[in-house]
Parts: structure tokens; sequence; C-alpha cells
């Protein structure tokens, strides 16, 4: 008997674990969600906000598979024989050309916002990051 419930209780965490986890688009959602009831934006905002987490969205999708692609040039690097210094070199490369890319992206999206909202918008926006990073530590 003990043994059946600590089976079911196995179960039930396990379930209970991955159904609390969100997707990316779900915290996007989410995130989107937020600003709109908290700056209290207008509909021509709602939807510039939309095409700016589209764009995120879209971004991510890219990371993603550029991240891939290298993963899987170290694996292969990794199952040679030796580390060839040039195929390293271009790892480092492509993993800094990738990080620049969002980087730059990053904050031309946050240029974006910051040109959407109205001064009132922006000190409210400012005042949430404060108290997120009193709270987090950090944003």
């Amino acid at each position: 008997m003990a043994k059946k419930l600590l089976i079911i209780f196995i179960i039930a965490s396990a379930f209970l674990i991955t159904a609390c986890r969100r997707t990316p688009e779900q915290r996007a959602e989410r995130a989107m969600e937020e600003l709109i009831d908290v700056l209290d934006l207008k509909e021509d905002q709602v939807a510039h906000l939309e095409k700016i987490k589209d764009d995120f969205m879209a971004k991510r999708m890219e990371t993603a598979k550029a991240r891939g692609e290298l993963l899987d040039d170290a694996i292969d690097l990794m199952q040679s024989r030796q580390i060839e210094k040039d195929r390293l070199d271009s790892m480092v490369l492509k993993s800094r050309n990738l990080a620049d890319g969002m980087i730059s992206f990053f904050f031309l999206k946050y240029a974006e916002l910051h040109d959407m909202l109205t001064p009132e918008q922006r000190e409210k926006l400012a005042s949430e990051m404060k108290r997120l990073k009193q709270k987090k530590g950090a944003i």
C-alpha cells in the first residue's frame, strides 16, 4: 500500500511540476498583459507592443536555430581526435556575433518601446523596473 501511495505521489508531483511550467510564448503573453494593465496602454500602443512581442518570438526561434548549429559544431569538435584552432576560433566568432546581434536587437526594441510610451507611462515602467530590481536583485 505504501509503495502505491509513493508511486501516486511521484506521478502527481511530476504532473504538477510540468503543469506549472510556461512556454516562452505564454511568458511573453503574460508580460504583455502586465504591461498593458500597469501602463494602461491605448489600442495603437497595444498593437505596437504586439508587433514587438512577435519580433522577439521570431528572433528567439532564429537564435535557437543558431545555438543548435553552434552546439552541433561543439559536439563535432569534441568528437574529433584533436581540437583544430581554426574551428574553435570560428565557433567563438559565431557565438560572439550571435550575442552581439541579440544585444543590438534587444536595445533596438527597447528604444521602440520607449518611443511609443508617454512620459507618464515611461515613469510608471521605470518605477516598476525599480521595484523588480529591489525584489529580485535584477530584472
